[in-house]
């Protein structure tokens, strides 16, 4: 598959972009209550859903000073890894990618970066590495843990994640042919999971930008209504998730001449958040 790199890849956010996949190690609890990290999730969720990234960055560096001052590597490794993702929707480059160098390194002093909950710090920092127009070092992160992923995420919807967001960087660095390998592992991972079409639909809209910039208009086409179909489709919960995704798939639409449906997304992210 050869083409000019696609002016659509970048337009996309995979679900990793806004949701961070949290360290399994940290939510099984803490001895202190106070900094049990399974509370400041819950928190932390409040903030995403009404998307309050600055109210979550003060929550956030509140909760790191009180880590590095009672030397809570664990609580430190949690908090970093959601400052890797709140730092990259702000655009604050350095901080994000500070985090995340700090994040992989606080998982190899855990002793984790060969387990899954490790493998996400690798994750995160990849996936904002990606954002800050360094998709080379974000492949090679992904490769590292892909064994991992692999080997301890089979058949879940973080496995889903990882797969796009690893398409993505590949897209990034002129690898189509990989990357579409990539996407529609996600889709087969991702098909066995309930709830999982706004994702699915975010998968088939990048599918759609790596056809056309490979020519292949009938083939973009094709997703475009297979995203549409998805994120139509009855019974799916309209949720922040779901608003989240509607405001980002709505330039995409756009772009291809779907502007009616474009307002319609943007419409409806619009009023899920004001529920909220």
């Amino acid at each position: 598959m050869k083409a000019n790199k696609p002016d659509g890849v970048n337009r996309m956010l995979d679900r990793l972009d806004y949701e961070e996949p949290r360290c399994l190690l940290c939510m099984e609890g803490d001895e202190h209550e106070k900094t049990d990290p399974r509370r400041l999730a819950q928190k932390l969720d409040t903030f995403y859903a009404r998307d309050d990234m600055e109210g979550a960055e003060r929550f956030l560096n509140v909760w790191l000073e009180e880590s590095v001052q009672t030397c809570d590597r664990r609580l430190e490794f949690f908090i970093r890894n959601e400052l890797i993702g709140v730092y990259r929707k702000t655009g604050s480059k350095g901080a994000s990618l500070d985090n995340a160098d700090r994040a992989m390194a606080l998982a190899e002093e855990l002793g984790i970066d060969g387990r899954a909950d490790g493998a996400y710090a690798f994750i995160n920092a990849a996936t904002a590495y990606k954002a800050f127009g360094y998709p080379d070092v974000a492949v090679m992160l992904f490769e590292r843990v892909s064994p991992v992923c692999e080997r301890d995420l089979a058949e879940t919807y973080a496995l889903g994640s990882f797969y796009n967001n690893m398409a993505l960087a590949l897209s990034d660095t002129g690898e189509y042919v990989k990357a579409a390998e990539n996407y529609e592992k996600a889709l087969a991972v991702m098909g066995t999971s309930p709830g999982s079409e706004p994702k699915q639909a975010i998968t088939r809209l990048n599918l759609a930008d790596l056809y056309s910039a490979c020519g292949k208009a009938d083939e973009a086409g094709a997703q475009l209504e297979k995203a549409r179909a998805l994120l139509d489709k009855e019974g799916v919960e309209q949720n922040a998730n779901y608003a989240f995704v509607c405001s980002k798939c709505a330039p995409v639409f756009e772009h291809y001449g779907m502007t009616e449906y474009a307002k319609t997304l943007e419409e409806r992210s619009r009023r899920i958040y004001e529920r909220a």
